[in-house]
């Protein structure tokens, strides 16, 4: 997978972003879940948002996110402060709430609710390994968090590793 076969569509916790963040969602649909899906997998979300948007975006979310009943487990009531914080919630949410043990998930992928996905998940070409944890890229070279930084639109691993992700995320 390449960054051209995914977009960042901006700050999503604004009315006027509500159309874009509709359209993101529903690429992780089409582009994503539902070929997982269609090649016999069962998907199982969890879904966090902590920059205080509330039910007045994340409502029309969950309705398309929950489809089959997908959703595991949500908060978005929730707010925090920073990235890093954010990261290490929704890792603990997926410990607590898992639905089945960690070995069992083939993959697991943790993903902005801003991102549009160009390209179904069955073509991704590249650097991708699904055996492997892999990330898009690195934080930019001056970033203030340090040069263990990654950016957070992608975290996918198949589930036998995420204890050790888990385990150096935030330290």
């Amino acid at each position: 997978m390449c960054s051209s076969d995914l977009t960042y569509q901006g700050p999503s916790c604004v009315e006027s972003a509500k159309t874009t963040q509709m359209e993101a969602v529903k690429s992780l649909n089409d582009q994503i879940i539902n070929p997982l899906e269609a090649r016999g997998n069962v998907v199982d979300l969890f879904v966090v948002e902590t920059s205080g948007c509330g039910h007045q975006m994340m409502d029309g979310l969950i309705d398309q996110y929950n489809t089959g009943g997908r959703i595991k487990g949500f908060d978005f009531e929730t707010p925090m402060n920073g990235q890093a914080y954010s990261t290490r919630y929704v890792i603990n949410m997926f410990n607590q709430h898992k639905a089945v043990p960690l070995v069992n998930y083939s993959l697991v992928l943790m993903t902005r609710h801003d991102v549009l996905w160009r390209t179904p998940i069955t073509e991704w070409k590249g650097s991708v390994d699904f055996r492997r944890v892999n990330f898009l890229n690195r934080c930019e070279f001056d970033s203030p968090y340090g040069e263990g930084c990654v950016n957070d639109i992608l975290h996918m691993m198949p589930g036998s590793l995420f204890a050790n992700f888990s385990n150096a995320v935030n330290m």
